[in-house]
Protein backbone atom coordinates (compact mmCIF):
# COMPACT_ATOMS: atom_id res chain seq x y z
CA UNK A 1 0.00 0.00 0.00
CA UNK A 2 2.36 2.36 0.70
CA UNK A 3 4.48 1.38 -2.22
CA UNK A 4 1.13 2.23 -4.23
CA UNK A 5 1.02 5.68 -2.63
CA UNK A 6 4.86 6.77 -3.35
CA UNK A 7 4.36 5.86 -6.87
CA UNK A 8 1.19 7.88 -7.51
CA UNK A 9 2.76 10.94 -6.05
CA UNK A 10 5.79 10.33 -7.68
CA UNK A 11 4.60 10.23 -10.88
CA UNK A 12 2.46 13.59 -10.35
CA UNK A 13 4.85 15.55 -8.59
CA UNK A 14 7.55 14.15 -11.46
CA UNK A 15 5.28 15.49 -14.10
CA UNK A 16 5.29 18.84 -12.28
CA UNK A 17 8.92 19.36 -11.87
CA UNK A 18 9.56 18.30 -15.80
CA UNK A 19 6.85 20.45 -16.69
CA UNK A 20 9.03 23.29 -14.70
CA UNK A 21 12.47 22.32 -16.39
CA UNK A 22 10.55 22.16 -19.99
CA UNK A 23 11.60 18.82 -20.53
CA UNK A 24 8.33 17.14 -20.23
CA UNK A 25 6.69 16.54 -23.84
CA UNK A 26 9.21 19.08 -25.65
CA UNK A 27 10.12 18.69 -29.34
CA UNK A 28 13.64 20.13 -28.98
CA UNK A 29 15.04 19.16 -32.46
CA UNK A 30 11.60 20.05 -34.05
CA UNK A 31 11.50 23.94 -32.07
CA UNK A 32 15.53 24.01 -32.89
CA UNK A 33 14.94 24.23 -36.43
CA UNK A 34 11.97 26.85 -36.98
CA UNK A 35 12.33 30.56 -37.81
CA UNK A 36 12.21 33.19 -34.54
CA UNK A 37 8.07 33.82 -35.56
CA UNK A 38 7.74 30.64 -36.24
CA UNK A 39 9.45 29.16 -32.86
CA UNK A 40 7.88 32.19 -30.40
CA UNK A 41 4.52 31.19 -32.16
CA UNK A 42 4.87 27.15 -31.33
CA UNK A 43 5.92 27.88 -28.19
CA UNK A 44 3.24 30.05 -27.07
CA UNK A 45 0.74 27.31 -28.56
CA UNK A 46 2.28 24.74 -26.59
CA UNK A 47 2.19 26.59 -23.56
CA UNK A 48 -1.54 26.93 -23.62
CA UNK A 49 -2.44 23.21 -24.32
CA UNK A 50 -0.34 23.00 -21.00
CA UNK A 51 -2.23 25.06 -19.44
CA UNK A 52 -5.67 23.90 -20.63
CA UNK A 53 -4.30 20.01 -19.63
CA UNK A 54 -3.18 21.36 -16.14
CA UNK A 55 -6.93 23.13 -15.91
CA UNK A 56 -8.32 19.45 -17.21
CA UNK A 57 -6.24 18.11 -14.10
CA UNK A 58 -7.24 20.51 -11.78
CA UNK A 59 -11.01 20.40 -12.12
CA UNK A 60 -11.71 16.68 -13.08
CA UNK A 61 -8.70 15.71 -10.71
CA UNK A 62 -11.14 17.74 -7.89
CA UNK A 63 -14.47 15.98 -8.73
CA UNK A 64 -12.30 13.05 -8.82
CA UNK A 65 -11.16 13.57 -5.01
CA UNK A 66 -14.44 14.07 -3.94
CA UNK A 67 -15.76 11.15 -5.39
CA UNK A 68 -13.06 9.29 -3.83
CA UNK A 69 -13.47 10.66 -0.72
CA UNK A 70 -16.96 8.31 -0.03
CA UNK A 71 -14.73 4.91 -1.34
CA UNK A 72 -12.02 3.37 0.75
CA UNK A 73 -9.22 0.94 0.67
CA UNK A 74 -8.98 -1.99 2.36
CA UNK A 75 -8.01 -3.14 4.88
CA UNK A 76 -6.93 0.43 6.35
CA UNK A 77 -10.25 1.86 5.06
CA UNK A 78 -8.44 5.40 4.08
CA UNK A 79 -10.36 7.19 1.64
CA UNK A 80 -8.75 6.68 -1.77
CA UNK A 81 -9.37 10.59 -2.00
CA UNK A 82 -6.36 11.08 -0.21
CA UNK A 83 -4.36 8.96 -3.16
CA UNK A 84 -6.17 11.02 -5.93
CA UNK A 85 -5.21 14.42 -4.42
CA UNK A 86 -2.33 14.90 -5.60
CA UNK A 87 -3.94 14.76 -9.61
CA UNK A 88 -5.47 18.67 -9.05
CA UNK A 89 -2.33 19.25 -6.73
CA UNK A 90 0.17 18.48 -9.69
CA UNK A 91 -2.55 20.72 -12.01
CA UNK A 92 -2.11 23.58 -9.84
CA UNK A 93 2.23 23.21 -9.98
CA UNK A 94 1.82 22.77 -13.77
CA UNK A 95 -0.41 25.32 -14.52
CA UNK A 96 1.53 27.84 -12.40
CA UNK A 97 4.73 26.61 -13.87
CA UNK A 98 3.34 27.19 -17.48
CA UNK A 99 2.21 30.68 -16.90
CA UNK A 100 5.64 31.55 -15.23
CA UNK A 101 7.29 29.70 -18.43
CA UNK A 102 5.18 32.03 -20.73
CA UNK A 103 5.34 35.62 -19.06
CA UNK A 104 9.08 35.03 -19.15
CA UNK A 105 8.96 33.97 -22.70
CA UNK A 106 7.13 36.56 -24.28
CA UNK A 107 9.44 39.37 -22.11
CA UNK A 108 13.19 37.80 -22.46
CA UNK A 109 12.15 35.66 -25.49
CA UNK A 110 11.99 31.95 -25.81
CA UNK A 111 15.62 30.89 -25.59
CA UNK A 112 16.84 27.05 -26.15
CA UNK A 113 15.66 24.57 -23.51
CA UNK A 114 18.62 22.77 -23.83
CA UNK A 115 21.11 23.56 -20.52
CA UNK A 116 24.34 25.07 -21.09
CA UNK A 117 27.48 23.63 -21.42
CA UNK A 118 30.55 25.57 -20.67
CA UNK A 119 32.93 25.67 -23.46
CA UNK A 120 36.43 23.97 -22.69
CA UNK A 121 39.59 25.70 -24.36
CA UNK A 122 42.20 23.04 -25.16
CA UNK A 123 45.88 24.44 -25.63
Amino acid sequence: QVTTDCFAYGVFIGMALAARRNEHMYLTEIVGTLSPETRRLFEIFSRVVVFIVAMFMIIFGWQNFLNDMGSYRMPSLIPLGYYTIIVPIAGVFIAVFDVEQLVNGLKNGFGSSEPLVAETHHE
